[in-house]
């Protein structure tokens, strides 16, 4: 019986293969059945480094593709481009020169690009391999591959190809939880933007960043500015919106009983009185800003939870934090609480 990481392996490479992504790493889908995991993920970044160093030799023109061979050039000097004809002496043979060069650097920068998706698939199927809840139907559609292999086959350092492999990895678990509008965003976002949104995740509360704990914010570099900047990139709404709050009630015949949760942590509140509702002034978290708080590893800045726990207190509710855990019927409880 397949274990869910392993379907969501085989489901991931049935979306890819068919759309002719990843085929750098196609052999290895073949030397999986006969090898152990780590030895094909061994052998398949070997092939890759290589493919790195042949995309190179054809941009010097050390070598070049003949049909799908790589030749060598035996007269190419290290680090020097390789021109077909040191000394041209027509523009024919200057014009073919030039032709030459742009077909080397064509394919090489193929190659590149290939080596790139290749790696972010690695690192997707390393993602998959750990997940364990149910598998959920649907795949991510052509359009969306597509596009993905573009944006995942643009980008050279090793933390971008993680990034575009947790994109993958989760699109494959959950299609259509990361929009083509979304991918676009994540290509185009600075360095110094990415920083200020990753500076921001801690203090995501159920979709919202509370808004009366201004000092605290301050403190850890968000002040207004910053939460005005958030609002232009598209991740925050309602930063101008004085008023703008968070509404929590329940029917009459219950009391309150809410989770909000944040990363690893919760803030539970219970209250006992009938029709009872909770107000919290809100930053609201737009559709983009949610589906980047599910990238990386962030952890709930417990200061700060203590703090919305703390107001919440105030207004008569029964306050607790912990670590939500979910049950296989899909409950969600809290573990090793802090009462309030």
């Amino acid at each position: 019986m397949q274990v869910p990481g392993e379907a969501l392996i085989e489901k991931l490479w049935e979306s890819l293969v068919d759309k002719g992504i990843g085929s750098l790493l196609k052999p290895g889908q073949i030397r999986r059945e006969g090898q152990a995991q780590v030895d094909v993920k061994r052998l398949e970044l070997l092939a890759l480094a290589q493919a790195e160093r042949d995309a190179e030799a054809i941009r010097r023109g050390a070598a070049n593709l003949d049909g799908s061979l790589l030749v060598f050039n035996s007269q190419a000097k290290e680090g020097a481009l390789l021109l077909p004809n040191e000394h041209v002496e027509t523009e024919k043979e200057e014009l073919e020169s030039l032709l030459l060069i742009a077909q080397r650097t064509s394919a090489a920068d193929a190659l590149k690009r290939e080596v790139h998706v290749a790696k972010a698939i690695i690192h997707a199927e390393s993602e998959l391999a750990g997940y364990s809840s149910p598998i959920l139907e649907g795949a991510p559609t052509e359009d969306w591959l597509q596009r993905w292999k573009d944006y995942a086959g643009a980008v050279t350092s090793e933390d971008l190809q993680t990034l575009w492999g947790q994109v993958l990895a989760g699109e494959v678990k959950s299609p259509g939880q990361y929009s083509i509008r979304f991918m676009s965003f994540l290509h185009n976002l600075s360095q110094d933007e990415a920083k200020l949104i990753e500076k921001a995740m801690p203090f995501i509360v159920d979709s919202m960043i509370y808004r009366e704990a201004a000092d605290l914010l301050n403190r850890e570099g968000l002040d207004f500015a910053k939460i005005l900047q958030l609002q232009e990139l598209g991740v925050l709404s309602g930063a101008e919106a004085i008023g703008l709050k968070r509404t929590y009630k329940m029917s009459e015949e219950q009391g309150l009983k809410q989770l909000l949760s944040s990363h690893n942590l919760a803030i539970g509140v219970s209250h006992t009185v009938p029709n009872i509702g909770l107000e919290l002034p809100a930053y609201i978290v737009t559709s983009l800003g949610r589906q980047l708080a599910t990238l990386g590893s962030f952890e709930a800045n417990v200061e700060y939870l203590r703090l919305i726990g703390r107001k919440i207190k105030e207004k008569g509710f029964r306050v607790e934090i912990g670590a939500p855990i979910t049950t296989t019927t899909g409950m969600v409880y809290l573990a090793d609480t802090e009462v309030l």
